[in-house]
């Protein structure tokens, strides 16, 4: 079976990277598909973030890096033995991916499969590294190791 884990990664954490891991362990195969939102403006292009993806999944034999734009359940309809592999952090992230899980699975048929946030990871966040880099905190140490250095030349040259 496989598993697709899904998110605009802006940018990808060490969060992102603990659930990537997580599913590599359960799936066969595992797709880390950089979706875009349009609803959200992010800090870093299509381009930056998906590199940071790509960067983070090489290390993991099973795990491949996609982007889609449009509907993630346009995506969905084209997979086969699949679920959608979502971590949630709060009770928020519940509540709005569950939302999320009934229009996808209403729309493509996949099934989504919840887990909860390693206690380490359980509070970052995209929006917490971007708020680190606006104010100059400590914000690569939530960035994977193998994306560092792109996402550190990333943010010096916006």
């Amino acid at each position: 079976m496989k598993a697709i884990i899904t998110g605009t990664f802006d940018p990808i954490t060490v969060g992102h990277e603990s659930l990537i891991k997580r599913a590599s362990l359960l799936f066969d195969e595992v797709t880390v598909l950089m979706c875009q939102n349009f609803d959200k403006k992010t800090l870093f292009t299509p381009d930056q973030r998906f590199e940071l993806v790509r960067l983070t999944t090489e290390s993991f034999d099973n795990v491949t890096a996609e982007r889609h734009e449009g509907w993630l359940y346009e995506y969905l309809r084209k997979t086969k033995d699949s679920v959608l592999f979502k971590g949630v952090r709060n009770s928020r992230d519940l509540e709005y991916e569950k939302e999320m899980a009934d229009f996808n699975f209403e729309h493509s048929g996949v099934e989504t499969l919840f887990v909860f946030s390693d206690k380490e990871n359980a509070e970052v966040s995209s929006t917490l590294v971007r708020a680190l880099m606006t104010d100059g905190g400590d914000w690569l140490k939530l960035i994977p190791q193998n994306a560092q250095k792109s996402a550190e030349y990333f943010f010096k040259n916006l």
